[in-house]
């Protein structure tokens, strides 16, 4: 296993692709801990990766809050004993309902704030 004894973060884990690589990492290995805004997709992807024999802990936080995803940066790091590797993958969320002409400074901000500043968070 490529991964064995390492520990990951992985923040803005959905259904798709956080969940995916979190499982991925898990199979190779590594304890994860699983970073997201709603619970209910956590907590079912976290008992998989427990029954393969890995640690898996959830935080629910909000990526885009710069505390909250701090404070589960720590909160991993102290549960784990270490911090190997991150994966920060927020996004998604948003479906087109106006063309560019039409789009709203708050719907562009909010698009900002979950696609990049999350990561820089």
């Amino acid at each position: 296993m490529r991964l064995e004894n390492k520990s990951i973060l992985v923040s803005g884990v959905g259904k798709g692709m956080g969940s995916a690589i979190g499982l991925l990492f898990a199979q190779e290995g590594a304890n994860v801990a699983l970073v997201a805004r709603k619970p209910d997709v956590i907590k079912p992807l976290a008992d998989t990766i427990e029954k393969l024999g890995r640690k898996a802990i959830t935080i629910v936080a909000d990526s885009t809050n710069e505390g909250e995803i701090g404070a589960a940066a720590q909160q991993s790091a102290e549960i784990l004993g270490k911090i190997d590797g991150l994966v920060s993958l927020p996004g998604g969320g948003f479906r087109h309902v106006n063309d560019a002409i039409d789009m709203e400074a708050e719907f562009l901000e909010s698009m900002f704030k979950n696609h990049l500043m999350s990561i820089f968070y």
